[in-house]
């Protein structure tokens, strides 16, 4: 073996003595990771692991810091990781509840998204699903219809007509918004009446939803159907049931009861023909005349007009002028322009008219205003013999008549008119106003005051409160001045005059309405001069000023059969304008109020009843005669429509209503104001009496008309 001088191992020993002695710890000791400790060092082959090291977290169980204690043992280690309290053990952690450390303690875990750590089934994990309280199942924030993720929603579909039933097309949700159902079986989302669970109506619809429509149905129409009749004779009734349906078959009409279908004049629409043998109307009786419980006024047998005229403001009772013995009405239209210049005029109704004619095309006999623009025709009175010849004459006024003064008014007395084309002129006497504005013929009554047998008549003069009658002993050609009257009697302020005998002594009494103050006043027939309170005869005071009673007056007639003519007045006002009507029964003497009248007839429903009353001559043949009373504002027919009612002549008392009637005649159309005024004659001449009323509207194409009804021999 060669060895080396004893120079060079020398100076290789001195070399190796001098690195030792840099790498030594500390301690002294040789520190061979060079971390400045050496037999100290826990780890001499580790450089960061050494007495005083920083302890770190490093899954490995290294003590850094050489103190004995690894990781989560020693104190403040670096490198730790947050963790997070699991409470529900659903692998996420609640986000405000957490721990520092190298490795996770029991109950912790790494993902701190829980939004309910106290549920299990509430996490970052799980998938949303529709529930009743909106829980966000997956954390996203989201819940329900607001997560976009969601399940488990249904389909629902959209119910416009919120009926329970909707269309397609369906939208899913877990709660649906208001208008949504989870029925998608309408057929017509914009009817809540059209849907499976109603039933089906005929109404060209499909109301049940099954596809088949009215009669079509599968089930058939359960509701809105008519009975169907076979009709042979083809009068629109038929005779044999053929069933009930929505629509008939041809040859089929929805009215029965034809007790004769192989005779077309033979239905229950037909004008019973009295004494014939023949039911025409099928209501089991060949032989009755009547009028029938209730009627149309556009069925009456005829209506006469007069287009703007106003006809049937004025109209008269039976008058016969020309000695035929068949009745005869004069119909004022105060309005017409059918003159030469002057405004009014005065129709006669005789004879069997039929249907809707103009007055003045029918040719019927007139007299017209001329030069006065008095409203001649506004107050129509007939009957009394003026002159003496045995035939029946006329009065007429005209109370807005400026002839002799101002607004003094007329009335104009016309001896027996049988022929057309006469005006104010050819009046036989003229009356009229001494003073401006006294508005004579306001209100007009014609009768035998004295008992003379010569015709009377008796003015209101409204601004002078009082009523002027001139008696009988005219001499044609006589104009007369209301001063020159031979009556002169208070009480008419808003008055209405009227003259009958109510004592049976052949001498007509004096009745005054003032229905401003709902008064009567009676002053006994004979007695002349200027009459006053202390001369009246009797006095009906209903102690109120706004019934109006007295508005229609009519006197005389004896009504209840005991030989005495009877009172009747109207009061439309009463009882909030229902109206009411008082039968005071004759002979009157003294004072009565409202419980003193032996008859009282109640309106209804703001009817005016006692607006116009007349007399009929028994209309329907059964030796009685009828009381006819108008309601212009009642409702039997049609709103506004109006009616006149028909009561039986009997010794009746007490309190009666409107079903007492024993016939209705109503305006069938709306605000015709049927019953305006009304009359009663045998005008066609059969021996019964005819019935006819006025409404304000009742007349195509005019303000006004008159409707006639013949009696029982419908």
């Amino acid at each position: 073996m060669k060895r080396l001088p004893f120079l060079a191992t020398l100076a290789a020993l001195s070399g190796f003595q001098l690195a030792c002695a840099a790498n030594l710890g500390a301690d002294g000791i040789f520190d061979w990771d060079g971390d400045g400790f050496g037999t100290s060092d826990c780890d001499d082959a580790d450089a960061t692991t050494f007495p005083g090291g920083t302890e770190r977290c490093d899954g490995a169980g290294g003590d850094e810091d050489c103190d004995g204690r690894v990781d989560d043992d020693d104190d403040g280690p670096t490198g730790t990781s947050t963790w997070h309290r699991d409470e529900d053990g659903d692998g996420y952690g609640d986000p405000d509840n957490t721990e520092e450390s190298c490795a996770a303690s029991e109950g912790f875990v790494a993902d701190g998204t829980d939004c309910d750590d106290e549920d299990e089934g509430i996490s970052p994990g799980l998938v949303e699903v529709c529930d009743d309280d909106d829980v966000d199942e997956d954390c996203d924030g989201a819940a329900d219809d607001l997560d976009d993720s969601v399940t488990g929603r249904d389909t629902w579909y959209p119910d416009d007509d919120g009926d329970g039933f909707g269309v397609e097309p369906g939208e899913l949700w877990c709660t649906p918004p208001a208008g949504m159902d989870d029925d998608a079986e309408d057929c017509d989302d914009e009817r809540s009446g059209v849907n499976p669970r109603e039933q089906e109506e005929c109404n060209g619809r499909d109301d049940d939803c099954d596809g088949g429509i009215d009669d079509d149905d599968p089930e058939g129409p359960r509701s809105g159907t008519s009975n169907w009749y076979e009709d042979l004779d083809g009068d629109g009734y038929g005779g044999e049931f053929v069933g009930a349906a929505c629509e008939g078959e041809a040859g089929q009409v929805d009215q029965g009861a034809d007790c004769d279908d192989a005779n077309s004049g033979v239905n229950p629409g037909e004008d019973e023909i009295c004494e014939d043998g023949i039911d025409q109307d099928c209501d089991n009786s060949a032989a009755a005349c009547v009028l029938g419980d209730e009627l149309a006024h556009s069925n009456s047998d005829a209506i006469v007009r007069r287009d703007g005229g106003f006809m049937g403001y004025g109209m008269s009772g039976p008058v016969d002028s020309d000695g035929d013995g068949v009745d005869e009405v004069w119909v004022g239209a105060p309005l017409d322009e059918a003159g030469t210049g002057g405004k009014g005029a005065v129709y006669r109704l005789t004879g069997a008219l039929s249907g809707e004619l103009d007055a003045l095309d029918a040719g019927l006999v007139s007299i017209r205003a001329a030069a006065d623009d008095g409203e001649f025709g506004q107050q129509v009175r007939a009957g009394p013999d003026f002159d003496g010849d045995g035939l029946g004459d006329l009065a007429v006024s005209a109370p807005n008549s400026d002839a002799a003064t101002s607004g003094g008014g007329a009335v104009y007395l016309y001896a027996a008119p049988q022929a057309g084309g006469l005006d104010e002129d050819d009046a036989f006497v003229f009356i009229a106003g001494d003073e401006t504005n006294d508005f004579v013929g306001a209100r007009i009554a014609v009768g035998d005051f004295d008992g003379d047998g010569r015709g009377d008549v008796f003015t209101t003069q409204p601004n002078d409160s009082n009523a002027v009658g001139f008696l009988g002993n005219f001499s044609a050609g006589d104009s007369l001045r209301s001063n020159q009257a031979d009556v002169t009697a208070s009480g008419a302020v808003y008055g209405t005059v009227t003259l009958g005998d109510l004592d049976a002594d052949g001498m007509d009494e004096l009745v005054i309405g003032d229905y401003g103050y709902s008064r009567l006043y009676v002053y006994a027939g004979g007695d002349l001069g200027s009459l006053s309170s202390g001369d009246r005869l009797a006095t009906v005071d209903l102690s109120v000023s706004d019934a109006s009673l007295g508005w229609a007056v009519s006197v005389g007639v004896d009504f209840d059969g005991d030989g005495y003519g009877d009172v009747f007045g109207g009061a439309p006002e009463a009882n909030d304008t229902d109206g009411l009507i008082y039968r005071f029964a004759g002979p009157v003497v003294g004072t009565y109020t409202e419980a003193e009248a032996d008859l009282t007839i109640e309106g209804e429903d703001g009817a005016y009843l006692g607006f116009a009353l007349a007399f009929a001559p028994d209309a329907d043949d059964d030796g009685s005669i009828e009381l006819l009373a108008g309601a212009p504002h009642a409702e039997a027919g049609a709103p506004g429509g109006g009616a006149v009612y028909v009561f039986e002549g009997n010794p009746k008392t007490g309190t009666r209503d409107l079903a007492s009637a024993s016939a209705i005649w109503y305006g069938d159309d709306a605000e015709a104001q049927f019953g305006a005024a009304v009359a009663g004659a045998d005008v066609d001449g059969d021996g019964m009496g005819d019935l006819l009323g006025a409404g304000y509207a009742i007349a195509t194409g005019g303000e006004a008309g008159v409707a006639v009804v013949y009696g029982a021999t419908r």
